[in-house]
């Protein structure tokens, strides 16, 4: 009897440690390699639509490898530094905030349109990178107007500037100028759901 119960915790801690370490290395993959995302802003349209599911690149995120034309998600909140600005302490912060019912990070979608030492201009409804008029043909619309922040505009070091692709409604670097690279979480690399949108991002 004493052998079949010894037996029987035995397994029990065996499982107990299997899923320990099934639930650490997707943790790690989730926070450190790739994660998968829910679109929930209408500011990418037509690339990207409300309730889409995406894979989120979050390797580029470590070396700050960033280009002109990429997607990113970014937290909206300036980062303070520490463990709780790193990705596990975000993914880890995340999974408190499902359980408690916590207020959600918020997290924006854009695409990256200069990159530090571009200059940014808008004129008569067009984007400009160092004097040189770029074609979208990614945009929602025909027009690209300013907001808040006044151009032309150099991308300081370590920044990159973003902007929606539908942006008549998309919230911006027009209003609120530049992000910090710390900010940003991933780059969006593949649509996953729907299925009948399953593809690379472009």
């Amino acid at each position: 009897m004493k052998q079949a119960t010894k037996s029987i915790r035995k397994e029990i801690v065996s499982w107990i440690i299997t899923f320990l370490v099934a639930f650490g290395v997707a943790f790690f993959i989730q926070s450190e390699v790739f994660a998968v995302t829910e679109v929930k802003q209408s500011s990418m349209e037509n690339t990207l639509f409300e309730n889409e599911r995406i894979i989120i690149d979050k390797i580029s995120d470590t070396f700050n490898d960033f280009d002109r034309g990429d997607i990113v998600i970014f937290t909206e909140e300036e980062l303070t530094g520490g463990f709780w600005s790193s990705n596990i302490g975000i993914q880890l912060d995340d999974y408190m905030d499902k359980v408690t019912n916590g207020e959600p990070r918020k997290r924006l979608v854009k695409r990256i349109i200069g990159v530090p030492g571009d200059i940014i201009d808008i004129k008569e409804g067009q984007v400009y990178i160092n004097g040189d008029l770029i074609a979208e043909s990614y945009i929602k619309g025909e027009k690209t107007f300013t907001r808040n922040v006044e151009f032309p505009i150099e991308v300081p070091e370590g920044k990159v500037f973003v902007m929606g692709d539908n942006r008549t409604v998309s919230r911006d670097s027009r209003d609120f100028g530049p992000i910090d690279m710390n900010n940003i979480e991933g780059k969006a690399i593949f649509k996953m759901w729907p299925i009948n949108e399953i593809g690379l991002i472009d």
